[in-house]
């Protein structure tokens, strides 16, 4: 149980990794405010 832990937060953080590199194209595409793109990075915080 957990290795299988260590394993998800690995994941999720590396999924937080990838998101902010490619912040600034998911703005300009979805049109999101700063505001919005911190609730996305605070949904990736959370899980």
């Amino acid at each position: 149980m957990f290795a299988f832990v260590i394993v998800l937060a690995i994941i999720t953080y590396i999924d937080r990794v990838c998101i902010s590199q490619a912040a600034p194209l998911i703005r300009s595409d979805l049109k999101l405010t700063e505001t919005q793109m911190g609730w996305v990075f605070s949904a990736f915080t959370i899980s």
